[in-house]
């Protein structure tokens, strides 16, 4: 796979917001794949996600005291930091995080947004939770869900499928949410479509010896069949000969 960024998600009940975990992957962006450590300044950090450095400096702080990371001075000017180790995460690529076109609240909504998407290998990712659904289980406001999905519906990285009428007249705003997987996450999303390819390959490969074994299988069964009949005809000849 290109180069990417790797973001957590196999932990519940997080305090975190989108917008913690964006800077998590501004941060992340940084690490040395060896020592899984990094040492940027709060400017480098803000460069990278667009965050001002005292919202970088409070996220940082609560992604230390949920485990995310560990924060080491090495002197009033710089700081070490470790990344914890994790089973399940989603892959951003770095065109993500540099992305002008997005905003830092809008990057901050699908970087959170990601890990509930379905069909990613398709190009597209799938929601189909209402702005009020969503909003629990990402810790941002419905309010600001509907903003930033109407700007990315704008900006042609997103459409709404609506169900019915009655959803929008009730302000349910139910509707399945198609997300342009490949237009703002590309690398990541042919990644996943090269890997899908190859294990659809190698079905079908599996497939074509199982049904080659199979055939073996009835061809040998077919020449027991035919020796045992023979060496019963044999058998009965030479008990009519004595």
């Amino acid at each position: 796979m290109k180069q990417h960024i790797e973001l957590p998600s196999e932990k519940e009940n997080s305090e975190l917001t989108p917008k913690d975990k964006l800077i998590y992957l501004a941060l992340k962006s940084f690490e040395n794949s060896e020592t899984h450590d990094c040492f940027p300044s709060l400017a480098k950090i803000s460069e990278r996600c667009g965050a001002s450095e005292p919202t970088i400096r409070k996220s940082l702080k609560l992604l230390e005291s949920e485990g995310y990371i560990k924060i080491e001075e090495i002197n009033k000017r710089k700081k070490r930091y470790t990344f914890s180790p994790y089973k399940k995460f989603e892959c951003f690529s770095y065109d993500f995080l540099y992305n002008n076109d997005l905003t830092f609240t809008e990057k901050s909504y699908l970087a959170a947004s990601q890990e509930f998407m379905l069909s990613k290998e398709t190009g597209k990712g799938k929601i189909e939770y209402s702005s009020y659904e969503l909003s629990d289980k990402i810790n941002m406001p419905p309010s600001t869900i509907r903003k930033c999905e109407n700007s990315l519906i704008a900006k042609n990285y997103m459409e709404i499928v609506y169900q019915a009428k009655k959803d929008l007249v009730n302000n349910n705003h139910k509707g399945t949410k198609y997300y342009l997987f490949a237009e703002y996450n590309k690398a990541v999303c042919d990644a996943i479509i090269s890997h899908e390819n190859r294990l659809t390959t190698v079905e079908e490969k599996m497939d074509n010896w199982e049904k080659k074994y199979e055939d073996k299988c009835k061809e040998a069964e077919n020449y027991k069949n035919a020796y045992l009949q023979l060496a019963n005809k044999i058998q009965e000849e030479n008990k009519i000969i004595m």
